[in-house]
């Protein structure tokens, strides 16, 4: 029967797959990870409440910011378009 040689090797590429999963190591691709972006973790433990209220409030105005100039490019990109396809629209049927 054909399709038995396919499903043989689909269940080796499985297994295959598997086992790489395992042997890899969640903690050491976060270290790379971090080592390649230069970032380091910030401690917010040692952070008073008000600190940590001011950080809160500094990344709340900051997504709201992105929030705003995400939607109006949206908006801008939306009205451009529109104007393209009158624009094409007209051309062709003037």
């Amino acid at each position: 029967m054909g399709g038995e040689r396919s499903m043989l090797y689909a269940m080796a590429s499985i297994k295959m797959n598997r086992g790489m999963l395992k042997k890899r190591k969640v903690r050491d691709l976060k270290d790379v990870l971090y080592k390649v972006s230069g970032k380091t973790e910030l401690e917010l433990k040692n952070l008073s409440s008000s600190e940590l209220e001011l950080i809160k409030k500094q990344i709340r105005a900051q997504a709201k910011k992105d929030a705003i100039w995400r939607i109006s490019s949206y908006f801008i990109a939306l009205i451009v378009s529109v104007l393209l396809i009158c624009l094409v629209i007209w051309f062709f049927t003037g």
